[in-house]
C-alpha cells in the first residue's frame, strides 16, 4: 500500500502552534501502532494552515525498507525500523520502545528525536524546528514554482550538501527515493572516515556532473543545519 498515511504511523501530529482543524478528519487505511493519530491533524505556521504529512513522500514500506539496506554499514541503524520518508528524503524511524529517531541522509547523523508518540507531537509544537526538520521552506518554495514529488518520488540535488552542494530550489529535482537513499548511502560511506575539510579521491564510476564539478579530488562539508538531538 502506498501512501504517507501508511509509512508515518505515529509521525502525522499536530504542529508548530496548533489549532484544531474544522475538518472532519477520516480515518487511515491502516496504520500499524498501538497510539494511532489522525492524518488530518494540522499545523499553523506562518498563518497558513498546512498538514505535517504533505511534507512526508508517499512510499510503501516495503520499499522503504529495501531502500534502507544500503544503510547497514551505519551502526547506529541498528534496532531501527524506517517508519517515513520525508520529502527531502529524510528518513524517520523507531525502536522497540517507539522512540522516534531521524537519518539527515545528506550526512549520515542519525539522532534520536523523541522518547514517544506524545514527546514528538510536543516538539512539533516548535515552529523552528518542524520547518528545519522537513525542509518546510524549500518544500514550499519547489511547491510555489509548480513543481511536487509523484508517489515513490523525493526531491534531490546531483551534488550532496556532503560534498559542498546546495539544496537550492533551481537545483532540486524530483526522483525516485530508492535512487536517492542508495547514492547517498554511498556517498556517505566513502566519506565516513574522513574529518570535515579534508579530502577524498574520486573514482572512476562516480557521476560525471560529480566528476566534472570537482575535478581531482572531493571535500567534507559540514552539516547544514544544528542538530535535532533529545539529550540521553
Amino acid at each position: 500500500m502506498v501512501g504517507s498515511r501508511l509509512a508515518l504511523l505515529f509521525i502525522t501530529a499536530s504542529c508548530v502552534s496548533c489549532k484544531s482543524s474544522n475538518r472532519t478528519s477520516s480515518k487511515p487505511e491502516s496504520i500499524a501502532t498501538s497510539q494511532s493519530l489522525s492524518p488530518e491533524a494540522t499545523t499553523h505556521a506562518k498563518g497558513d494552515t498546512v498538514r505535517f504529512d504533505d511534507y512526508m513522500a508517499k512510499v510503501d514500506l516495503p520499499s522503504l525498507a529495501n531502500a534502507m539496506s544500503a544503510w547497514t554499514w551505519l551502526e547506529k541503524l541498528t534496532d531501527l525500523r524506517a517508519v517515513g520518508l520525508t520529502l527531502t528524503c529524510d528518513v524517520f524511524l523507531i525502536d522497540r520502545t517507539n522512540a522516534v529517531y531521524f537519518l539527515d541522509t545528506n550526512f549520515g547523523v542519525v539522532e534520536k528525536l523523541a522518547t514517544g508518540n506524545d514527546d514528538f507531537r510536543a516538539r512539533l509544537q516548535d515552529e523552528a524546528f518542524t520547518r528545519s526538520l522537513v525542509r518546510m521552506n524549500l518544500v514550499q518554495g519547489l511547491r510555489a514554482k509548480g513543481v511536487d514529488a509523484k508517489p515513490g518520488q523525493c526531491f534531490s540535488v546531483k551534488i550532496p550538501p556532503l560534498l559542498g552542494g546546495s539544496l537550492r530550489e533551481d537545483l532540486e529535482q524530483p526522483t525516485d527515493f530508492v535512487v536517492v537513499l542508495r547514492s547517498l548511502a554511498s556517498w556517505n560511506l566513502r566519506a565516513r572516515d574522513y574529518l570535515v575539510g579534508q579530502e577524498f579521491q574520486l573514482e572512476a564510476g562516480d557521476d560525471p556532473e560529480i566528476r566534472t564539478a570537482f575535478p581531482g579530488k572531493l571535500r567534507k562539508f559540514p552539516r547544514d543545519r544544528e542538530s535535532f538531538a533529545i539529550s540521553p
